[in-house]
This record gives C-alpha cells, structure tokens and sequence, in this order.
C-alpha cells in the first residue's frame, strides 16, 4: 500500500469526506461543515503522486488542526492555519526519527530523501527547516561533539 493509499485511509476512518473533483477551480481545498471536514482535491492538477500526497495531507492537516478558514478570514489568520496544517502534514509525512535515520545513513541528498519519503522536493526542504534543530542535535550527538 502506498503512502497516499493509507492516507485515504486514515481520512477514511477518520470520517472525512473526501472528494475527487476534477471540475473544481482550487487544486485543493478543506471545507468544514458544522463538526465534519470534507477534502476536495483536483487531483489532475497534481501531476505527480507525490505532489497528490503532499496536497492531501495538507488538507488533512487543516482537519486535525481545526485551522481552516473562509475568503473573509483575515491574512494573518490564514497564514497561522497554513502554518498548521503544514507542520501537521510534515509529522504525518515525515516522522523526524526516520529523517533522522535517513540523513545520518551515508548521505542522502534533498533528492533522494524526497524520493524516499515520496514527497516533493519543495516539502522535503520545508521539512528539513522545520526540524533543523532537532537535526543538528542529532548529528552534534552522534558525532560525540
């Protein structure tokens, strides 16, 4: 099963709805609706599996988080529930013990580490500066320094 495969899932047993829509406007999107989520995605606009599985759990991140937001929501508001629902999406995608391991097995570059957790080599960068810290951490104590 692949990653995009359990996330529908997950979505699934989470009770969101989900929607494959290739007429609407917006590759993606979270609706919420008194207490339930629907995810709509366009999935022809994301011509890759793993652009589909980044967008997807974006999207999922915006239902776990409860950040979602109207047109009328102002900027910075919406800027918080992005921030959310990405840093949701890069935990789900991207556990930091396995990133870990990957980059301190003989090195991995941002390529190949995107590939390895089939995601997007945008995201991958996105998750390498969210867990910088933790990163450097890592490596300071497995070099004893």
């Amino acid at each position: 099963m692949t990653k995009f495969e359990e996330l529908l899932s997950e979505i699934e047993e989470s009770e969101i709805f989900y929607i494959d829509s290739d007429s609407q406007k917006n590759p993606a999107k979270t609706i919420k609706f008194d207490d339930d989520y629907a995810i709509v995605i366009n999935a022809s606009a994301f011509p890759t599996q793993a652009e589909r599985l980044v967008a997807l759990a974006h999207e999922k991140g915006h239902c776990d988080t409860g950040a979602v937001y109207s047109n009328a929501t102002p900027l910075i508001t919406r800027g918080m529930c992005e921030l959310r629902a990405n840093k949701k999406a890069t935990y789900r995608l991207i556990p930091l013990d396995e990133l870990i391991e990957a980059c301190l097995s003989p090195w991995n570059d941002v390529w190949d580490l995107a590939e390895r957790f089939e995601v997007t080599e945008d995201f991958m960068h996105y998750a390498l500066e969210l867990y910088q810290d933790e990163l450097l951490s890592a490596f300071a104590d497995s070099r004893d320094i």
